[in-house]
This record gives C-alpha cells, sequence and structure tokens, in this order.
C-alpha cells in the first residue's frame, strides 16, 4: 500500500495538474526571491573569471551538452545556486542563439561567447528566475528573452489533447525550437528540463538532454522529443525564427 501511495504522488503533478496551472505557477515564483543586483554582480565577477579558465572543457563544440560540467558558474541564489542544478534554461537559450546566429571559431569568439553566457545569466536573474533560481527559470521568460532580441517567437502550450502531428508542424515551421518537460510523467522528482532541439535540413537535433535519452536525432520534432528522456511528457514549446537586422541586446 505505501508503495502505491509514493508511485501515486510521484505521478500526481505531471497527471493531474494542467501544464498552464504549472507554467502560471512557475511565473508567479519567478517574484519571489528574487536575485539582488549585489548577488547577481558577485556571480558575474565569479563567473567570467571561471569561464575564462574553463571554458575549453565546458562548452568543447558550438553547443553546451555537459551541464553537469556547470557547478562552478553561479546563478541565482540559494544552496544550490549554479547552472548544473538549475541552469537548463538558459543552456537551452545559448544553444538556441548559436543556432541561429552563425559564428566562427576564434579567441575573439570565445571572449563573446564568455560575456554571451555571462548576460543570460545576468538576463534571467533579473527575469524569470523561480524561487531566485532554485528550481530554474519560467519558459516565458525564455521566450521574452528572443522576443526582446528581434526574433519571430511562437509559443505553444502542450496538453493531452496535443497531437504529435501539431508538435511536428511547430518543428517544421521553426528553426530552433526550445521544449519545457517532464523528464518522467510518472515522476515528479525526476525534474523539469528545458532542451533546445535544432535542425538541419531534415534532421531534428536534440541538445544538452540527459543520459536517460534513448537517442538525440529523428526526422520529426515529436520524435527527438519522445526520445530525450526515460519518460518525457511536453509542457510547452518555444518556436524561433530569425527576423533580418535583429540583435542582442541584452
Amino acid at each position: 500500500m505505501l508503495k502505491q501511495w509514493k508511485t501515486f504522488w510521484k505521478a500526481f503533478i505531471p497527471q493531474k495538474i494542467s501544464n498552464s496551472f504549472v507554467l502560471w505557477v512557475m511565473f508567479v515564483l519567478s517574484y519571489v526571491g528574487r536575485v539582488s543586483q549585489k548577488k547577481q554582480e558577485q556571480n558575474e565577477c565569479r563567473n567570467r573569471k571561471k569561464l575564462a579558465e574553463q571554458l575549453a572543457v565546458l562548452l568543447d563544440g558550438k553547443y553546451i551538452e555537459n551541464q553537469q560540467d556547470w557547478h562552478q558558474v553561479w546563478f541565482g541564489k540559494g544552496k544550490n545556486h549554479n547552472m548544473s542544478h538549475s541552469g537548463c534554461g538558459i543552456i537551452a537559450a545559448y544553444n538556441a542563439m548559436a543556432a541561429l546566429e552563425k559564428t566562427a571559431h576564434s579567441e575573439i569568439e570565445n571572449y563573446k561567447k564568455i560575456e554571451h553566457i555571462i548576460s543570460l545569466i545576468r538576463f534571467f536573474e533579473t527575469k524569470g528566475a523561480v524561487l531566485g533560481g532554485r528550481i530554474g527559470i519560467e519558459p516565458k521568460s525564455i521566450a521574452s528573452f528572443f522576443e526582446k532580441n528581434g526574433y519571430e517567437v511562437e509559443f505553444t502550450k502542450c496538453s493531452a489533447k496535443t497531437t504529435k502531428e501539431q508538435i511536428n508542424v511547430i518543428g517544421n515551421k521553426n528553426e530552433v525550437t526550445i521544449v519545457t518537460l517532464y523528464n518522467n510523467q510518472m515522476n515528479i522528482f525526476e525534474k523539469i528540463h528545458n532542451i533546445c532541439i535544432t535542425k538541419e535540413q531534415r534532421n531534428f537535433y536534440a541538445h544538452n538532454v540527459g543520459q536517460s535519452a534513448r537517442k538525440k536525432e529523428g526526422t520529426t520534432l515529436s520524435e527527438v522529443i519522445l526520445s530525450s528522456a526515460s519518460d518525457p511528457k511536453v509542457i510547452c514549446i518555444i518556436g524561433i525564427c530569425k527576423r533580418e537586422n535583429n540583435h542582442i541586446n541584452s
């Protein structure tokens, strides 16, 4: 009986609470325990040093794929105020920008990467950090970031009625998507995760997915999402397209 109750409560939020309500709660909690300007400045000072020292390890390639290694890069406040613990939304935003902005690899480019990561952390510490970043960032703040920087943004709340076909339409008409999902729809303790999915020719590629991912690429957006975690359930999808003359002003 005890085991049955544990199973029930683990699945209660993913199975019984609507995605709309979950998103609303995250939005409200992003105004609770705001990260002070002093704390933001402390984080920025430390992060600039740590990123300069460890960038080759933390960002070995175009995309960030190794969130577990980012424990020395700070985000927000609280006991576990680091990117490894709760920075998946920021990493998803960075990866989306990496896909949208074609860049070359150089020492100058490395400097730009560091400053861009720092600016992203600062942006989301100011807007969107849920409980001061203790449990990540709320998805609408990600959409706001891209809108602020001149991109076409489509925000879709998903539900039990959302079909694979509808998800695939979102994937086909956008250059990049950021997906917020439960890693395991039967166990809330496996947490909520944000992933960036890029599109290259006819294939979709998921970035910064966990070890439970069955595969990271596929021919449709829904295929990649359903393979990105042990038993995922989609909460929302942000579709992003590049406009002409857009610019970073975060």
